[in-house]
């Protein structure tokens, strides 16, 4: 991997709890207002605002088959009118002769409010955007795209101060030399695509590396420089990292969240449903979603420390949803789709969360029963805005009106959600803070001739360090250790463990090491003599209190001399 050794010492993640401690809201009351798409077109994910107030978001038209008609939708809020689809207009977007069937669809949406323009990404790997003042509905007209080689599932997209756009390939391919996708590439004004490597080559000559391969990068963002920054959703050892790269493009900077070995994946593998979306908060953080644990957590770059904050700890209700799309509002606060979907349905909510330090606080807004959030976008006219999958055919837009301050420089206090139906009901608004902190992991050992290899991590705030010890011992009495006698062996039931090597490593929190423990001089005589020598592999961590101690791991492992 071409990762700095900064950028690979970065995988803190403290996974944490909140608590449930109440701060009294403000009392307004805020019920969220429906737009309907023309019957059978679904809503998509990808969502944004103009510089006009008009919200631009993938609608995908209905077609033959399996097969859709992608496009892209917009709402002028001026004609619309809540319940109808008045004010909403949908435009198919370009076809490429070639493109793979079937399901196509579209699923990023960027707005560059700066140059007036909309971007949009597809799953055929078609990349382009569209001129609002040109564009005319029913047709593609107004629209430039490209395709992308290899036709890789494009996931979502990203717009940068410098017009350069930036997109997520989701996709893998393990086919030689291509290794179409499981990466993010830049597209700009005049349509040329510059694809960065596949996360699992990273500077190394093919072959791909197995353990990273389909790391399923999806949500992307980018910061006030033009960095783009980007979610990993795989929830196994190739992926579970946000990751970031120079505006120009370069060598990946990867930060792990939770530690997960190659032989033990947190949940699965290859199955998308890790850390689904990021946002960069004024302060640098970086802030993300996460699906596998239904939490939202928070980069702090500087010090490379992760902090999870677990979403149905603020309210029950939201119990068996997913943290999907996350979006930055002018006034610095951030917005949470949260899916339960149909089954569900309490767990359907937009989150709005107060990013100060060091306790930001969180809103629930509830939205009910046939109105599951995709993706949301806040405006630069207070308004918050997200797409919806609902229990027919026909999607829907969603609106939360005066949520957010109209680009102030601080985020003003926290408004009571309400519900979808009935008489709105305000939400409270909870503190978030941490509960609990991580600990030392340790990877599978690997044989290496006469040591053994192993990836070790600190997992939590740099102030608590993780020291450790490493051992490679032996139960049996074997011929050739000094002491040690076949007719003493014979009459000690227990026999005593002898020390061939011996290891003590501290590791500062967010701190990621290759561990080397080689045998000791006996130990490398004895592998000499006999060829091969049948070990155990032990790592222990010590404990908060003197004389306390946990054992991690403890392994058998037969070392090889080498030929």
């Amino acid at each position: 991997m071409s990762t700095t050794r900064a950028a690979r010492r970065s995988l803190v993640a403290a996974s944490i709890l909140l608590s449930l401690a109440c701060v009294t809201p403000a009392l307004a009351e805020v019920t969220p207002q429906y737009f309907a798409l023309q019957p059978g077109h679904t809503a998509g994910v990808g969502i944004g605002a103009a510089a006009d107030g008009s919200v631009w978001f993938a609608a995908n038209a209905p077609g033959s088959g399996s097969n859709p008609t992608p496009g892209i939708g917009r709402l002028i809020p001026s004609q619309a009118s809540p319940g109808t689809s008045a004010g909403v207009s949908l435009f198919p977007t370009p076809t490429f002769v070639g493109s793979p069937c079937c399901a196509n669809q579209v699923r990023g949406v960027a707005v560059d409010r700066t140059r007036n323009r909309v971007w949009f990404s597809q799953s055929d790997g078609i990349v382009g955007y569209a001129d609002p003042g040109a564009v005319n509905p029913g047709a593609s007209a107004g629209m430039i795209a490209a395709q992308v080689p290899g036709f890789p599932d494009l996931w979502d997209l990203a717009v940068a101060p410098s017009g350069l756009a930036w997109f997520t390939e989701e996709s893998a391919s393990s086919v030689a030399p291509t290794y179409y996708g499981d990466r993010i590439a830049s597209i700009d004004d005049a349509l040329g695509v510059h694809e960065l490597e596949n996360l699992a080559l990273q500077g190394h000559p093919p072959p791909l590396d197995a353990q990273r391969y389909d790391a399923k990068p999806e949500g992307i963002t980018t910061d006030s420089t033009g960095k783009p920054w980007f979610a990993e959703a795989d929830p196994g050892y190739p992926g579970y990292r946000l990751a970031t790269t120079p505006e120009l493009g370069g060598a990946y900077s990867e930060y792990l969240i939770t530690p997960c070995q190659p032989t033990g994946p947190c949940s699965g593998t290859y199955t998308g449903t890790g850390p689904a979306d990021v946002a960069v908060a004024p302060d640098g953080s970086v802030w993300f979603t996460n699906q596998l644990n239904n939490e939202v957590g928070r980069l702090d770059v500087g010090a490379s420390t992760f902090t999870s904050y677990s979403l149905p700890a603020i309210d029950h209700t939201l119990a068996n949803g997913q943290a999907r799309a996350i979006s930055l509002a002018p006034d610095g606060t951030l917005w949470v789709a949260e899916l339960g979907g149909i089954s569900y349905p309490a767990a359907n909510a937009i989150i709005g969360i107060v990013p100060s330090q060091p306790t930001p606080t969180a809103t629930v807004y509830k939205l009910g029963a046939g109105h599951a959030p995709l993706g949301v976008a806040p405006d630069t006219n207070g308004n918050v805005w997200f797409t919806l999958a609902t229990d027919n055919q026909t999607g829907l837009i969603g609106r939360l009106a005066a949520v957010t301050g109209s680009g102030s420089a601080s985020p003003p206090p926290p408004v009571a959600g309400g519900f979808s139906s009935g008489a709105p009901a305000p939400s409270a608004t909870h503190a978030l803070t941490p509960a609990r902190v991580g600990v030392a992991r340790v990877g599978a050992p690997q044989t290496s001739g006469g040591s053994v290899k192993v990836d070790q991590a600190c997992v939590g705030p740099p102030a608590d360090p993780c020291s450790l010890i490493f051992i490679i011992s032996t139960h049996e009495y074997v011929s050739g250790f000094p002491g040690s006698h076949a007719s003493a062996a014979k009459k000690q039931r227990k026999p005593k463990a002898i020390v061939l090597g011996r290891k003590a490593v501290t590791l500062h929190g967010g701190e990621h090491r290759k561990i080397t423990v080689s045998l000791n001089a006996a130990g490398r005589k004895q592998l000499k003599r006999a060829g091969k020598l049948t070990v155990f592999f032990t790592a222990t961590q010590a404990g908060a209190s003197q004389g306390s101690a946990k054992l991690l791991k403890r392994v058998k492992l037969t070392l090889r001399a080498k030929r």
